[in-house]
């Protein structure tokens, strides 16, 4: 016999007031005292000889980040009490002082994971070959070649598109999501004989886009997505940006919902969607109304926008769009750690 498991994925979480309570509901022991699920789960690592486990996976993805930064050192408080239990939890670095503050930071056993950073380009010569892809002469390696999910989407996304190479004068974020919205736009036009030009794809994915923006990023209800698509009469299911790669889906409480399957692309829609709406430049300079938007969501730790990857994107993007730097735009805030570090991230891209 081998020691409970218990594996809570983040993006299922759509709500959360209560840490303990969460946990008891994923597992349908709402009834139980978190205090007696505790005593049993010690029990069954000590009859195993081992610690249970509780994994709590992208924890700022697990509902409201207020609750976790005011509970969590409650809760890993509780759970030390106990010497056959052990909790692992996950977070992105940039998301880390969301949902841990100091007293939790002395509570826990911090390992970076580095992912596939160490991915060689040989290694990625080798994904490439898979597609018939022609890798550039010259081994330029891009953040994206780090996730090998997303790298698989893109990669797939060009062989879509009857692409045979990656141009490497224009390798960007841009270029990568677009490309990845285009492949799919592709085969969608085709299988229901659509105008590809209509660029219909991207029409759906905005309508999701502006949902989870109403969310503040978290999950929607599939049926307020399907609905979305039905109303605006693309011609589109929501099923095919699923089936494309774009979307997955998980049920809670016989309830569907919809999320992106790459934290990344998400990023890119609502960063997008973001720029369109309220950065705008006139005489190639942003205009009041850009300064004091960017300025809030940079100083204002509480809006939904305030969230380091998002910031990434939005100042790659600027940067791209409008030839200027979101450091150069908001300059009396450049000495601002938030600042410093969206713009040294941004580079990396």
């Amino acid at each position: 016999c081998v020691s409970p498991i218990i594996l809570i994925l983040g993006h299922t979480v759509t709500t959360v007031t209560d840490l303990k309570k969460m946990i008891l509901e994923k597992l349908d022991l709402s009834y139980l005292k978190f205090e007696n699920f505790l005593k049993e789960l010690n029990l069954l690592g000590e009859i195993n000889n081992g610690n249970s486990l509780i994994v709590i996976d992208a924890i700022n993805e697990a509902g409201d980040n207020k609750t976790w930064l005011n509970q969590l050192a409650g809760l890993l408080s509780e759970i030390k009490e106990y010497n056959n239990i052990s909790i692992i939890l996950s977070v992105r670095d940039v998301e880390e002082y969301r949902v841990i503050n100091k007293t939790s930071e002395n509570l826990i056993t911090k390992i970076i994971h580095v992912g596939i950073e160490e991915l060689t380009f040989e290694q990625f010569d080798n994904f490439c070959k898979i597609f018939d892809i022609h890798t550039p002469d010259i081994p330029i390696m891009n953040k994206i070649n780090y996730n090998p999910g997303l790298l698989l989407l893109f990669l797939e996304s060009l062989e879509k598109l009857d692409l045979k190479y990656i141009d490497t004068d224009i390798l960007s974020p841009s270029y990568i999501f677009e490309n990845i919205i285009k492949g799919a736009n592709k085969r969608i036009s085709q299988k229901y004989s659509l105008d590809e030009d209509a660029e219909l794809s991207q029409q759906a994915i905005d309508l999701v886009t502006q949902e989870f923006i109403k969310q503040e990023g978290k999950p929607i209800f599939y049926k307020n997505a399907y609905q979305l698509l039905k109303e605006k009469n693309l011609g589109i299911e929501l099923f095919d940006l699923i089936s494309e790669g774009l979307l997955g889906t998980f049920i809670k409480n016989e309830i569907k919902y919809v999320f992106f399957t790459y934290q990344k692309l998400e990023n890119y829609f609502i960063s997008k969607f973001i720029l369109n709406k309220y950065v705008h430049f006139q005489d190639d300079q942003p205009t009041e109304e850009t300064i004091k938007f960017l300025t809030k969501i940079i100083t204002d730790y509480q809006h939904p926008w305030n969230n380091r990857m998002i910031l990434e994107s939005i100042s790659t993007l600027v940067a791209e769009t409008y030839k200027h730097e979101l450091i150069e735009i908001l300059d009396p805030y450049k000495n601002d750690e938030i600042i410093q570090t969206t713009f040294m991230r941004s580079l990396l891209w």
